[in-house]
């Protein structure tokens, strides 16, 4: 093992939860990749749900407005919910494959909901107000941005 290796700390945070991983050992290396697997596949599994239920969804709605990414949205709302519950007396990786792999692929706005909610039972009044407003607001000029960078590409 390299010095370098020895004494790296990498940390991450995942919507609200915080995973330091020290990397001292080959152990905590296979332990980091098989966290890394765990929300691959996790991942995979929620974009395809995504995609399923969107197309389902919107195969039935015909008009303009985005009713599948809203109900996506609204049922990942309801699902990171239960798995925040449910996965607490579970091995962390459950929560690691549910939570952050399945509904971070399956919807954003899960995390981002549930971020919020964590602000307010914190007391956090101003942060909660903010972040959705502000998400909201940078989000439509990000989307735009994007849009017209997309079209002199």
């Amino acid at each position: 093992m390299t010095p370098a290796l020895s004494v790296a700390r990498v940390v991450r945070i995942v919507g609200s939860y915080q995973f330091v991983f020290c990397i001292n050992s080959s152990e905590e290396v296979s332990d980091l990749f098989l966290n890394l697997g765990v929300v691959f596949v996790g991942g995979g599994l929620g974009a395809v749900a995504r995609f399923l239920l969107g197309f389902v969804v919107n195969q039935k709605n015909m008009g303009r407005f985005p009713l599948g990414t809203m109900v996506v949205n609204l049922v990942g709302t309801v699902i990171i919910g239960v798995l925040v519950e449910a996965t607490k007396s579970l091995d962390p990786r459950v929560l690691l494959f549910a939570d952050v792999g399945f509904t971070g692929a399956f919807t954003t706005f899960s995390s981002f909901t549930y971020e919020t909610l964590m602000l307010l039972e914190q007391g956090l009044y101003r942060e909660a107000l903010l972040n959705p407003l502000l998400s909201i607001v940078f989000g439509f000029f990000g989307v735009s941005a994007g849009m017209l960078i997309g079209s002199v590409v």
